[in-house]
């Protein structure tokens, strides 16, 4: 039987397409925003490794950490149940929220700690892996009381 119009065959599967979507780029921004961590607590550690493109990475970074949880977010049952404007708007705003928030923790925390590269960098990388553990926890917890309720 020959497909309905409008359903050609697609060059990336959708199951392929899914989870580059919705694990590996998330997984990606993880990554990204570990690095933006690193260069929010001791710059000159990023700069030491980009060079003249310390910039651009570090907006590389911001622009991947913002995607990343986004794309998270807008994949969880309890944002199935929106509409797609309201889906795309808060999975904009828990992305802003989340890496805002850690960037403003992090610039406070600088302020208080010794002006020691490893101290501010452990401090850092473990503040960041603690953040993303509860905010998944969080979102789990969410998608939990959702249960079956879409199918």
């Amino acid at each position: 039987m020959a497909a309905p119009r409008g359903d050609r065959p697609s060059l990336v599967p959708v199951n392929l397409m899914e989870k580059i979507c919705f694990k590996y780029i998330p997984m990606a921004g993880g990554a990204s925003y570990g690095a933006m961590c690193i260069n929010m607590m001791q710059p000159s550690v990023f700069k030491s490794i980009y060079g003249s493109w310390e910039v651009a990475a570090t907006h590389g970074c911001w622009l991947k950490a913002h995607i990343g949880v986004g794309l998270y977010l807008y994949s969880r049952n309890v944002m199935k149940q929106a509409d797609m404007y309201h889906r795309i708007a808060y999975s904009v705003f828990g992305s802003v929220i989340f890496n805002f928030g850690s960037v403003l923790l992090w610039g406070y925390s600088k302020l208080i700690l010794p002006d020691n590269t490893a101290v501010r960098v452990l401090f850092g990388l473990s503040t960041a892996v603690a953040l993303v553990a509860v905010g998944m926890d969080y979102i789990k917890f969410v998608d939990s009381k959702v249960g079956n309720k879409l199918e």
